[in-house]
Protein backbone atom coordinates (compact mmCIF):
# COMPACT_ATOMS: atom_id res chain seq x y z
CA UNK A 1 0.00 0.00 0.00
CA UNK A 2 1.15 3.72 -0.79
CA UNK A 3 1.15 6.67 1.17
CA UNK A 4 -0.74 10.22 -1.55
CA UNK A 5 3.33 11.30 -1.12
CA UNK A 6 4.32 7.87 -2.63
CA UNK A 7 1.53 7.86 -5.04
CA UNK A 8 2.32 11.26 -6.02
CA UNK A 9 6.18 10.59 -6.60
CA UNK A 10 5.47 7.03 -8.71
CA UNK A 11 3.23 8.77 -10.99
CA UNK A 12 5.06 11.98 -11.22
CA UNK A 13 1.66 14.43 -10.31
CA UNK A 14 1.34 16.47 -7.40
CA UNK A 15 -0.37 15.05 -3.82
CA UNK A 16 -3.42 17.60 -4.32
CA UNK A 17 -4.06 15.83 -7.45
CA UNK A 18 -4.03 12.48 -5.87
CA UNK A 19 -6.34 13.81 -3.31
CA UNK A 20 -8.79 15.43 -5.94
CA UNK A 21 -8.88 12.42 -7.77
CA UNK A 22 -9.37 10.16 -4.62
CA UNK A 23 -12.30 13.49 -2.96
CA UNK A 24 -13.60 13.06 -6.89
CA UNK A 25 -14.26 9.24 -6.81
CA UNK A 26 -11.70 8.27 -9.52
CA UNK A 27 -9.39 6.71 -7.48
CA UNK A 28 -10.13 4.53 -4.52
CA UNK A 29 -8.13 4.69 -1.26
CA UNK A 30 -8.55 3.23 2.13
CA UNK A 31 -8.37 6.05 5.28
CA UNK A 32 -6.73 5.62 8.19
CA UNK A 33 -7.57 6.34 11.72
CA UNK A 34 -4.56 9.08 11.53
CA UNK A 35 -6.61 10.87 8.59
CA UNK A 36 -4.12 9.66 5.86
CA UNK A 37 -4.83 7.56 2.96
CA UNK A 38 -3.39 4.36 1.76
CA UNK A 39 -3.57 3.44 -1.82
CA UNK A 40 -3.22 0.13 -3.54
CA UNK A 41 -0.26 0.11 -6.44
CA UNK A 42 -3.45 -1.58 -8.92
CA UNK A 43 -5.28 1.00 -8.65
CA UNK A 44 -2.97 4.08 -8.79
CA UNK A 45 -1.68 2.76 -11.96
CA UNK A 46 -5.28 1.86 -13.03
CA UNK A 47 -5.96 5.40 -13.25
CA UNK A 48 -2.63 7.19 -13.49
CA UNK A 49 0.66 6.18 -16.02
CA UNK A 50 3.87 5.30 -13.95
CA UNK A 51 6.33 8.21 -13.76
CA UNK A 52 9.06 6.05 -14.96
CA UNK A 53 8.83 2.71 -16.51
CA UNK A 54 8.57 -0.28 -13.93
CA UNK A 55 11.74 -1.82 -15.15
CA UNK A 56 14.40 0.76 -14.31
CA UNK A 57 13.53 1.75 -11.40
CA UNK A 58 13.48 -1.56 -9.99
CA UNK A 59 16.83 -2.03 -11.80
CA UNK A 60 18.09 1.26 -9.62
CA UNK A 61 18.29 3.19 -12.32
CA UNK A 62 17.38 6.67 -12.61
CA UNK A 63 15.78 6.87 -16.04
CA UNK A 64 17.63 9.33 -17.62
CA UNK A 65 18.63 9.28 -21.07
CA UNK A 66 22.25 8.00 -20.88
CA UNK A 67 21.25 5.46 -18.66
CA UNK A 68 18.80 4.06 -21.13
CA UNK A 69 20.06 4.93 -24.36
CA UNK A 70 22.07 1.30 -24.40
CA UNK A 71 18.25 -0.50 -24.19
CA UNK A 72 16.05 1.83 -26.28
CA UNK A 73 15.20 0.62 -29.35
CA UNK A 74 16.85 1.70 -32.46
CA UNK A 75 14.70 3.85 -34.69
CA UNK A 76 14.93 4.02 -38.04
CA UNK A 77 15.02 7.93 -39.26
CA UNK A 78 14.57 7.17 -43.04
CA UNK A 79 10.98 4.97 -42.52
CA UNK A 80 9.85 8.01 -40.55
CA UNK A 81 10.96 10.75 -42.60
CA UNK A 82 9.43 9.08 -45.84
CA UNK A 83 5.81 8.63 -43.57
CA UNK A 84 6.02 11.83 -42.63
CA UNK A 85 6.98 13.14 -46.26
CA UNK A 86 3.53 11.14 -47.89
CA UNK A 87 1.62 12.30 -44.75
CA UNK A 88 2.87 15.77 -46.60
CA UNK A 89 2.18 14.72 -50.07
CA UNK A 90 -1.09 13.68 -49.18
CA UNK A 91 -1.90 16.65 -47.20
CA UNK A 92 -0.93 19.14 -50.13
CA UNK A 93 -3.44 16.93 -52.30
CA UNK A 94 -6.07 18.08 -50.10
CA UNK A 95 -5.72 21.73 -50.05
CA UNK A 96 -5.69 21.81 -53.63
CA UNK A 97 -8.45 19.37 -53.77
CA UNK A 98 -10.29 22.26 -51.30
CA UNK A 99 -9.38 25.11 -53.40
CA UNK A 100 -10.75 23.76 -56.66
CA UNK A 101 -13.94 23.01 -54.90
CA UNK A 102 -14.00 26.76 -53.16
CA UNK A 103 -13.89 28.33 -56.41
CA UNK A 104 -15.62 25.81 -58.03
CA UNK A 105 -18.18 27.42 -55.36
CA UNK A 106 -17.35 31.20 -55.91
CA UNK A 107 -17.94 30.31 -59.69
CA UNK A 108 -21.20 29.18 -59.23
CA UNK A 109 -22.59 32.30 -56.37
CA UNK A 110 -21.20 34.80 -59.19
CA UNK A 111 -22.99 33.41 -61.63
CA UNK A 112 -26.41 32.69 -59.75
CA UNK A 113 -26.03 36.36 -58.00
CA UNK A 114 -29.07 38.16 -58.56
CA UNK A 115 -28.87 41.82 -59.96
CA UNK A 116 -29.38 44.52 -57.13
CA UNK A 117 -32.81 45.16 -56.63
CA UNK A 118 -33.33 48.65 -57.30
CA UNK A 119 -34.05 50.88 -54.32
CA UNK A 120 -37.45 51.96 -53.93
CA UNK A 121 -38.99 55.89 -54.15
CA UNK A 122 -38.48 57.75 -50.99
CA UNK A 123 -41.41 58.33 -49.28
CA UNK A 124 -43.50 60.99 -49.46
CA UNK A 125 -44.13 63.83 -46.72
CA UNK A 126 -47.68 63.29 -44.70
CA UNK A 127 -50.02 65.73 -44.94
CA UNK A 128 -50.42 67.92 -41.33
CA UNK A 129 -53.53 66.34 -39.88
CA UNK A 130 -55.73 68.83 -38.59
CA UNK A 131 -55.23 68.70 -34.52
CA UNK A 132 -59.18 68.44 -33.45
CA UNK A 133 -60.38 70.82 -30.72
CA UNK A 134 -61.83 69.91 -27.56
CA UNK A 135 -65.28 70.64 -29.08
CA UNK A 136 -65.07 68.45 -31.51
CA UNK A 137 -63.21 65.49 -29.81
CA UNK A 138 -66.14 62.77 -28.47
CA UNK A 139 -65.62 61.11 -25.90
CA UNK A 140 -64.16 57.82 -25.67
CA UNK A 141 -65.55 55.39 -27.65
CA UNK A 142 -67.69 57.97 -29.11
CA UNK A 143 -70.17 57.73 -26.62
CA UNK A 144 -69.69 61.04 -24.95
CA UNK A 145 -70.54 63.66 -27.25
CA UNK A 146 -70.96 67.60 -26.33
CA UNK A 147 -74.32 69.17 -27.33
CA UNK A 148 -73.90 72.43 -29.39
CA UNK A 149 -74.83 75.45 -27.36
Amino acid sequence: MLSMSEAAARTGLSKSTIHRAIKGGKLSAERQEDGSYEINPAELFRVYRPAQPELTRLAGRSGTPSDTADTAPETDWNAVEAHLRELLEIERRRGEELRQERDAWRTQAERLALVAPTPAPAPTPLEILPVPTARSRPGPFGLFRRRAA
